[in-house]
């Protein structure tokens, strides 16, 4: 149940004049304070007041509001959303990491380096990470501006390094491998970039040992 939902349970609750209306301000209140949002708090406090004129609860909210005016800027939580600089680099990483795929397959399909299989394994975890990185700096949005590069990219430096159909087979195999990425990046990228953005968002919404939401929840 989100919190417009519990507000209107807590006015049909205090219409009735139902004891269970001050547990469910309760919960609004304890949301309110997580999100920082004073509006929110302010509106609250109407209706706390209608409950008990004045009682613990309006109190509680009262300190909640001096609590987060008080509160120096530095220490404000952080947003799920992240900054222009953390998306620009988020997507400059996966770039550079599909770039670093590229040399290292093109240089394999010509011969020039023989990797064994120690060094691609350890590759791919760490293009796993980053491309989780990249998820945890940007947006789930950015899945679908660049899951398509590598596969398309491949493909294009396939075809580029066999020009003649039915003669040397040099590149085929990065236009395979690049059509099975071209055409199945959401279930390359997408899962992984979502769970970067999943990890970011678990991490603003979580409060820490010291967090300042304690104090101000009234805990």
């Amino acid at each position: 149940m989100d919190t417009d939902e519990l507000i209107q349970r807590a006015e049909r609750e205090l219409a009735e004049g139902n004891r269970s209306a001050r547990k469910t301000l309760d919960r609004v209140r304890a949301h309110f304070v997580e999100q920082r949002d004073a509006e929110g708090l302010e509106g609250l406090l109407v209706l706390a007041d209608r409950l008990d004129d004045g009682g613990d609860l309006a109190y509680t909210i009262r300190q909640n509001l001096k609590g987060l005016s008080r509160q120096p800027e530095g220490q404000r939580s952080p947003t799920d959303t992240p900054s222009s600089l953390e998306q620009t680099a988020g997507i400059t990483l996966f770039l550079v990491v599909t770039g670093c795929w590229l040399l290292g397959v093109v240089s394999a399909e010509l011969d020039w380096i023989a990797y064994s299989d120690v060094f691609v394994l350890a590759a791919t975890v760490l293009s796993i990470a980053s491309v989780v990185l990249t998820g945890y700096l940007g947006r789930i949005q950015h899945a679908l501006w660049v899951g398509w590069i590598p596969g398309a990219a491949m493909m294009a430096i396939g075809f580029a390094m066999s020009p003649d159909p039915g003669g040397d087979e040099t590149g085929g195999a990065l236009i395979f491998i690049g059509g099975l990425v071209l055409f199945g990046w959401a279930v390359f990228f997408f899962p992984l970039i979502a769970l970067g953005v999943y990890l970011r968002r678990r991490r603003d919404r979580r409060p820490t040992a010291a967090s300042p939401y304690r104090a101000l929840d009234g805990l």
